[in-house]
């Protein structure tokens, strides 16, 4: 069955098909019947690493690395990251910081994370160069909904125009290649920045953005081209000509 829409009464959900029935159990309930929803973090692949989901901290904009066994990466006391962490601690968070296409770790002790020879972590550097730089790239949004502080991000479906104030959404396919995103519409377009810095929807070709992950289930997206961040403003004006971060450069997604 599709299961089509979900009605919320006191903190518990009841699924309806596209024809208005709701799903009920054929007999009584047992704990196979019984679900419940958490949020989905976002899942990366890092380069000399593994499949990985990443959880930003609500207070501080780090970030933690729990693998699929329910793990987390932690800093142990000689520097070594080692994937034993049942519960997030302060050993357990990274800050993230972007180097264009790749990014760098920096662990709980202040030293930068890189990989050794024989493949295993370890963070004890104190100024990173290339060796500490990750390649990270995200494996569970095929498609993103993307919504600032004014609305949901749309597509004008005639020109090509991105609003940033929309109450409804639209849905863009989310491309990776060699560290940069493409983002298209449901026609077929590409997003590109056009005359004075405006974001559309109207190029044939894939057109690179980079992502950045900076805080709870947000992420800023950057013009490769000219290094900007996409700004989006209360009249709806989406324009890549933002030098940093701010609350009108940051999307849910």
């Amino acid at each position: 069955m599709n299961i089509h829409k979900l009605m919320n009464i006191h903190n518990t959900l009841s699924p309806r098909d596209c024809s208005g029935r709701y799903l009920a159990p054929p007999s009584r309930v047992g704990k196979d019947e019984m679900f419940s929803l958490e949020q989905s973090h976002p899942q990366v692949v890092l380069t000399a690493s593994m499949d990985l989901s990443v959880e930003m901290s609500r207070e501080n904009r780090k970030c933690a690395f729990r693998t699929a066994a329910g793990k987390y990466w932690t800093l142990t006391s000689s520097g070594g990251l080692q994937c034993t962490a049942s519960t997030k601690t302060t050993n357990c968070y990274f800050d993230m910081e972007y180097c264009g296409k790749k990014l760098t770790l920096r662990a709980a002790n202040g030293k930068y994370v890189a990989a050794k020879k024989n493949g295993q972590l370890a963070a004890t550097v104190d100024v990173a160069g290339e060796s500490e730089e990750f390649l990270m790239k995200l494996i569970n949004r095929p498609i993103i909904v993307l919504r600032g502080e004014h609305g949901f991000i749309g597509c004008r479906k005639v020109t090509g125009t991105l609003d940033s104030n929309r109450s409804s959404y639209d849905y863009f396919t989310l491309t990776f290649r060699e560290g940069t995103y493409s983002l298209q519409d449901s026609t077929g377009k590409f997003w590109m920045v056009g005359s004075e810095a405006s974001v559309v929807s109207s190029s044939d070709d894939p057109v690179d953005f980079l992502l950045e992950f900076c805080d709870y289930n947000k992420v800023a997206i950057r013009s490769v081209a000219d290094g900007k961040y996409l700004h989006g403003d209360h009249a709806g004006v989406l324009k890549a000509n933002a030098d940093d971060l701010e609350t009108a450069t940051l999307w849910e997604y």
